[in-house]
């Protein structure tokens, strides 16, 4: 299973003191793997073992010692939120969809929003 991320400029507003660019980007990109393995086992026709599943990433922020961003699936018009822990991603994921949001640049506050947590 692999994964491909696009990111949109917002997502480097953030600067790691700890982490180099290389490594914010493996840890987005595993957190969003492990997205993918338990979102298909729920919907596994979805994804494909040998095609890569594309993401867009957004807004990505530092909340306390955890890691913020927004992303969607290519052909997906959902836009969802995940809170992540950079010294583990592949832990404990919490992802929030935000109802009615066509696209990556919006308003935060103004949308419902469900979440939905991994691990």
């Amino acid at each position: 299973m692999k994964v491909k991320v696009k990111y949109l400029p917002s997502a480097w507003c953030f600067q790691s003191t700890k982490y180099t660019p290389s490594q914010v980007d493996e840890r987005i990109k595993l957190a969003l793997l492990r997205y993918v393995i338990e979102d298909q086992k729920i919907c596994p026709q979805n994804y494909s073992e040998d095609i890569p599943t594309f993401f867009i990433v957004s807004n990505l922020v530092k909340l306390g010692s955890k890691w913020s961003f927004d992303f969607s699936e290519r052909g997906d018009d959902l836009i969802k939120n995940a809170i992540i822990d950079p010294r583990n991603p592949m832990g404990k994921t919490v992802v929030t969809v935000y109802e009615g949001v066509t696209s990556v640049l919006y308003d935060h506050e103004s949308e419902d929003i469900a979440k939905i947590v991994i691990g």
